[in-house]
């Protein structure tokens, strides 16, 4: 029997984009999160949070 070391990699990323939008009290505001994996196995047990400022209602699309 042979046993052979397997080296994966997880390598995440996010990002977050407004498009370059201003935000006016009262108005709409929309932005974008991201994310990846370039590397070669699946990450477990990963959470992504997204805090709002107070007052601000999140509509999760």
């Amino acid at each position: 029997m042979v046993d052979t070391p397997i080296n994966a990699t997880q390598s995440l990323a996010v990002s977050k984009s407004d498009g370059g939008a201003s935000a006016f009290p009262g108005g709409l505001y929309a932005y974008e999160i991201s994310y990846s994996n370039a590397g070669d196995q699946d990450p477990t047990e990963v959470v992504l949070t997204e805090t709002v400022p107070p007052f601000t209602f999140c509509n999760i699309a």
